[in-house]
């Protein structure tokens, strides 16, 4: 029972600080994100990791002066936006590597091993292309084998110039979560042979 009061009385300080310093907080994620959708997701984050931080009983925040808070949460959200960052640059460099395969560039490697991990890529990523929407499957043909130029596609696909570089990256992304679907399930049926 003593449990449960306590974390209602600090679910009750997450609310009150909430209240008190809500454009602050806004702000700040604004600012990081320049997103007002952004910016509310990361405030929302921001105050349940502190109900989770109160509810874990973390000693630092618990004996946190009350002024100090603000900063603590403005700290949290600045954290959230850095790692967000860095797991969209690792995506970034994923679909770059997606790309270079999709182009049918080898690297110019003549090591045997690199050529041979090359191939099974190419080969996950041409099964994965199979299972793409037609739109986007003309798409990856026009843009890597036949090396068309962004305005040509639009004519082709019938969509303006403006729509290609959202229907590469919708695409490549679809094209990344097929592959690694496909990756899954064969480390799965080999785990059963």
């Amino acid at each position: 029972m003593a449990l449960f009061i306590l974390t209602k009385r600090h679910q009750e300080k997450v609310a009150d600080l909430f209240e008190t310093h809500n454009r602050l907080f806004h702000d700040r994620a604004e600012y990081f994100s320049r997103s007002k959708e952004e910016a509310e997701d990361l405030v929302q984050t921001a105050m349940l990791e502190l109900s989770k931080a109160y509810d874990r009983f973390d000693p630092k925040l618990c004996n946190m002066e009350e002024e100090k808070l603000p900063g603590y949460v403005v700290g949290i959200i600045h954290n959230l936006y850095r790692n967000k960052c860095k797991k969209a640059g690792r995506e970034l460099e994923k679909i770059k590597k997606l790309e270079h395969v999709l182009e049918r560039e080898p690297g110019g490697s003549t090591d045997p091993e690199k050529r041979l991990l090359f191939q099974e890529e190419l080969r996950l990523v041409d099964r994965a292309a199979l299972a793409l929407p037609e739109h986007s499957q003309l798409y990856l043909q026009m843009k890597y084998i036949h090396q068309f130029e962004n305005a040509r596609i639009a004519q082709a696909l019938g969509i303006k110039e403006s729509s290609v570089p959202m229907l590469r990256k919708r695409t490549l992304e679809k094209l990344r979560e097929l592959i690694q679907e496909q990756e899954e399930r064969e480390e799965r049926e080999e785990s059963l042979v």
